[in-house]
């Protein structure tokens, strides 16, 4: 049976998944900056060049396209299996802590003032929810 870091760990995976999609994102936009100003740099190139640049150029974008695809089908799959775990739980309040805090980014504060509560209650259904949290063995 997994125990409390492990089943914490494998319920962060769905953030690090949307972090590493940002951090794409964000590689895609610099890239998109610095081919441009690289077009702008080669405007003395012969055609050939420029072609075969902008051919390269075109294979580094669409690689980062790529892997920022991979990356948001994988926080879909992540999402599903996390949402069906939580939800097995029988206690509504535990399921609505585990969800605000792995699914919906939120912290203990956020989740204590969504629900009018004070934080040490927040961690007590947080730390009993992955008590009895079931995750699938792989």
């Amino acid at each position: 049976m997994a125990g409390y870091l492990q089943k914490k760990n494998w319920l962060m995976r769905y953030r690090e998944c949307g972090q590493d999609v940002e951090d794409l994102q964000l590689e895609y936009k610099q890239l998109q900056a610095l081919l441009k100003q690289q077009e702008n740099d080669v405007s003395m190139c012969d055609v050939g060049t420029k072609k075969k640049r902008k051919e390269k150029n075109d294979e580094r974008l669409y690689e980062v396209q790529a892997r920022i695809a991979y990356c948001q089908r994988r926080m879909l799959e992540i999402n599903d299996e996390i949402a069906l775990a939580i939800n097995r739980l029988k206690d509504a309040q535990q399921r609505s802590v585990l969800l605000s805090i792995y699914l919906g980014g939120a912290t203990f504060e956020v989740v204590a003032h969504e629900l009018h509560r004070g934080k040490n209650w927040v961690k007590s259904r947080h730390d009993a929810a992955l008590e009895l949290l079931e995750i699938p063995e792989k």
